[in-house]
């Protein structure tokens, strides 16, 4: 069962960076989830902290890894290339690149995260090359301490990833019976049910996205998040 006063943080990058297109709709599906601390802020659903681009670096990633967030949603880019752990990595939101191998190091625990979201693509694939397992971002932050990852086998959707984010932590959130897998089953339902999408403006609260959210596949090669 979540814990259902549970605090959040987001971090995503929004800005073009070599080699990666830029992700404006991140900063509308973050401020659509998160509710800043001491702020009047209606449009939030958990209460917490964001950062975004040239705030989301190394250092305030650990700091946050440090201040034990039960909930932690991250949207950015990431590269899964096969070969070895330094082949592939996350990209932060001031350009540097964490790869899996930082991840496994002692700088990065996740304990105490309840929930790690990786709103990216493919942050769930692992595969082996050279005769070695290369594990996912999901795995490894499983094995570092998250309790449960939430992450994709593909490359996301850009306008419908923000939308089914927001509605899958209202719906954690705002049932007390509500755990993290009935949550997600809700709303898949509500996306195939076309309740809640890109074309519908359907669902208190919830913002539409613009732009790509997590790669830039078209939207027609794309797959929505879960």
């Amino acid at each position: 069962q979540p814990n259902h006063k549970a605090r959040i943080a987001g971090l995503g990058l929004t800005r073009a960076q070599p080699g990666f297109s830029a992700l404006p709709s991140v900063a509308t599906e973050l401020e659509g989830i998160v509710q800043r601390e001491n702020a009047d802020d209606p449009d939030g659903v958990v209460s917490g902290e964001i950062l975004l681009d040239e705030a989301f670096t190394p250092e305030s990633f650990q700091r946050i890894l440090d201040q034990r967030f039960p909930l932690l949603h991250i949207a950015s880019h990431f590269s899964f290339n096969p070969g070895t752990v330094e082949d592939s990595f996350l990209l932060l939101g001031d350009g540097s690149k964490l790869t899996l191998t930082q991840l496994k190091s002692s700088r990065y625990r996740f304990r105490g995260v309840d929930l790690l979201t990786l709103s990216a693509c493919n942050t769930a694939i692992g595969q082996k090359a050279d005769g070695k397992e290369v594990e996912s971002f999901g795995v490894l932050a499983q094995r570092r301490g998250a309790r449960g990852v939430m992450a994709t086998l593909w490359p996301v959707a850009d306008q419908s990833t923000g939308l089914f984010m927001q509605h899958f932590y209202r719906l954690l959130v705002e049932d007390t019976k509500t755990d993290k897998a009935e949550a997600l089953r809700q709303a898949q339902v509500a996306f195939l049910t076309k309740t809640i999408g890109p074309e519908t403006q359907q669902g208190a609260g919830i913002k539409r996205s613009v732009g790509c959210l997590a790669c830039d596949t078209a939207e027609e090669e794309a797959k929505p998040a879960i």
